[in-house]
């Protein structure tokens, strides 16, 4: 119940009217007359709330400095008349009934002041910033204990007064009001609750004995949080494992060959969205309103940083196999330029840049940031709307909209990429099948988690069910599809020994812009045959132009004899060796490392 000073409020809508046309502007009790009318009209129980008359019981009453109330009454009538002399009289004597409680504040307010200017603070120091300053004077203001007029007065340490409230209920009558005694309260126990007069209940205490609700606070379920706190964490190690992995294994070829620090990068992304499915669950019940403020924006910054790691590293993976195989053979001849992970990672820094520039922006611009925020839900709970709390900003609809649509054009280029290397299939050499399903994972979640986040706002347990649902399998397929078929192959072949082998999968670039090619041991054997002709050529002509011999790199590409003739020679690490003759085809590079 809301205690509202001289206004009415209705017993079937304590805590919020059901018509905003029933709130009265507030009104002394001089106006009780007409208000009476209003009510027997309305036919419902009311609640006056007034200060109750206190002459009988405060004429008894001695303060501690001795003034009695037929003393006070003397002093305050005498000085009324002398500086107030154009209230009437009746306005004067009317009000002598709440004066004790106007005296009982001042009173307190200069005990305060007056045991905080004997301590060690000055209160001729004080600022409205000086916050120890101010909380000294608080905790003496609820330290204060005296006798006054209206009894004895002290105060419960959240500032309340102590003391007994008695409630009555104004109930039609015929074309009066009757006051009704229903019950008391002693607010000096703190127990908050009501002992209602016996044969008082619901049903006369509320309009269709239906009990009012305050207000309805909506927040995920206890249950369903703990199952995705759970999960979360679950996914957690489970990505801690894959991370372990690629750590401590990163050496082996089979690991080397998909480039291990561009897993741990994806790995972390999955590690941050893993965090944020147990954050986005927390709110009131939880963790106290001020810290929300901040964890609004936290999981926003979480989910972009997430999404860059993760997609931006499949990003740059994809692009990387899109330009060795189509740009190369586009042009018709082998490119130079060897695309290393570093490069790559410096893809995913400036993407990471773009986004913090985003966010900053975001943060730190008036009127953009997202903070906790109510909202009115409709609600068949008596007329009550529900209020929600949720994180929300001025403009946040055309700042989350810029992101979304930043996203969405990387997530359209990722799944172009995706597409147009569908057809590469190198296992050992590169994962862009896997990629490109992942890829496609992403689209399909970001797509599906968007209308969601949107529409299902209001549906508190439904809205973070969908969302830690979806986002826990997208991340957890992601990494299965990555990683599974990647430990398969470290333990079935932990040494490598097997890659480029025809015991090996077979090594297919196929598709139909592509020809096929098919490492076979004739092919091998009639490069043999090519390389020892290029032996006698470069013995006979002292000097090979433009030969390439790199530091016992795993690469040795010749120069052609003429310009017609171009030969690839690829040695893997067992001394196995690959060639390309001259061909349109593109070509791929094994650097010293094991990465193409």
């Amino acid at each position: 119940m809301v205690m509202c000073g001289y206004s009415i409020i209705s017993m079937g809508q304590c805590g919020g009217l059901r018509n905003q046309n029933q709130m009265k502007s507030l009104r002394t009790i001089h106006s009780t007359a007409p208000l009476v009318r209003e009510l027997v009209l309305l036919k419902e129980p009311y609640l006056l709330i007034n200060l109750l008359s206190l002459k009988k019981k405060m004429r008894n009453n001695v303060t501690d400095i001795g003034l009695s109330y037929n003393q006070f009454v003397n002093l305050y009538q005498e000085r009324a008349k002398t500086e107030y002399s154009y209230v009437p009289e009746k306005d004067i004597n009317g009000t002598i009934q709440f004066i004790p409680h106007f005296v009982d504040a001042f009173w307190t307010i200069a005990l305060a002041l007056n045991a905080t200017d004997n301590g060690r603070m000055i209160l001729q120091d004080f600022t409205y910033d000086s916050v120890n300053l101010r909380n000294l004077i608080y905790n003496n203001s609820v330290n204060a204990r005296f006798s006054s007029l209206s009894g004895h007065v002290s105060y419960k340490p959240n500032g309340d007064r102590h003391g007994h409230i008695r409630y009555f209920q104004y109930r039609p009558k015929g074309i009066s009001l009757v006051s009704v005694y229903i019950g008391n309260i002693a607010n000096s126990t703190g127990s908050g609750t009501i002992r209602l007069q016996p044969g008082e209940n619901d049903d006369t205490l509320f309009l269709d004995g239906m009990v009012p609700v305050d207000k309805t606070l909506d927040y995920v379920d206890t249950w369903l949080f703990s199952i995705y706190v759970i999960l979360g964490t679950a996914g957690l190690v489970y990505a801690s494992i894959w991370l372990m992995i690629n750590i401590i294994y990163r050496n082996k070829k089979v690991i080397k060959l998909s480039s291990p620090y561009l897993n741990i990068v994806i790995i972390i992304g999955a590690m941050l969205f893993y965090l944020d499915i147990i954050l986005f669950g927390m709110d009131e019940a939880i963790i106290p309103t001020s810290v929300l403020n901040g964890l609004c924006m936290a999981r926003v910054w979480i989910v972009v940083f997430a999404f860059t790691l993760l997609f931006g590293t499949l990003f740059a993976k994809t692009w990387r196999v899109y330009y060795i195989f189509h740009s190369s053979f586009h042009q018709r001849k082998p490119s130079k330029w060897v695309i290393k992970d570093g490069f790559l990672i410096l893809m995913i820094g400036v993407l990471l840049i773009i986004d913090c520039v985003f966010m900053i922006c975001f943060t730190a611009i008036p009127g953009t940031r997202l903070e906790l925020s109510s909202v009115t839900v409709p609600s068949t709970d008596h007329s009550l709307p529900i209020q929600l709390s949720i994180c929300s900003s001025n403009h946040q609809i055309p700042v989350l909209s810029t992101l979304l649509v930043y996203k969405g054009i990387l997530l359209i280029i990722g799944l172009f990429l995706a597409f147009e290397t569908r057809n590469i299939k190198i296992k050992e050499l590169n994962d862009s099948p896997l990629i490109a399903m992942c890829v496609y994972t992403t689209v399909v979640l970001s797509i599906s988690l968007t209308p969601i986040g949107i529409i299902l706002t209001n549906y508190v347990d439904i809205h973070y069910g969908l969302v830690g649902s979806l986002t826990m399998l997208g991340v957890t397929i992601i990494l299965s599809t990555l990683f599974v078929p990647q430990a398969y192959r470290l333990v079935k072949d932990p040494t490598g020994s097997l890659i480029f082998t025809k015991n090996s999968p077979q090594s297919v670039m196929g598709g139909t812009n592509m020809p096929r090619l098919d490492y076979n041991k004739d092919t091998i054997e009639y490069h043999m045959k090519e390389i020892d002709r290029l032996k006698k050529i470069h013995k006979e002509s002292d000097a090979l132009p433009g030969a390439a011999n790199k530091n016992n790199s795993n690469v040795q590409v010749l120069s052609p004899v003429d310009e017609n003739e171009v030969v690839q020679v690829v040695v893997s690490p067992n001394d196995e060796v690959f060639f390309r003759k001259p061909s349109p085809l593109s070509s791929v590079y094994v650097n010293e490392n094991g990465h193409y």
